[in-house]
């Protein structure tokens, strides 16, 4: 009996254990993306902004963003962060952008 209630408390502290440790957990990264206005006039630009929430040790990052090009013309592309960006290619409606925190050697 008093074995039972050894492994009983065992289970029962491992238990109080992990949901403690998963409620104490960082919250899972998130990206969002936000227009500068919703309606423009022909000839005006728009900016898009790429942000993470959460995000940590962050080295550096690649985003694909796709276009109507009827509507949208690329024009460039930047980051706020402090390193190195790769160049944007824009391609059939298609734009790829990298950045990185990093040094080449």
């Amino acid at each position: 009996m008093k074995k039972k209630g050894l492994l009983f408390a065992l289970c029962l502290f491992l238990c109080i254990s992990f949901s403690y440790a998963q409620a104490m957990a960082a919250e899972s990264p998130s990206y969002s993306l936000s227009l500068t206005s919703n309606q423009t006039q022909v000839g005006s630009q728009v900016r898009v902004v790429v942000k993470g929430t959460h995000v940590t040790d962050l080295f550096g990052y690649e985003i694909r963003l796709s276009y109507d090009t009827t509507h949208l013309r690329f024009i460039k592309g930047t980051s706020p962060m402090n390193g190195f960006s790769v160049p944007a290619i824009a391609k059939e409606g298609q734009v790829v952008f990298a950045h990185t925190n990093g040094y080449y050697f």
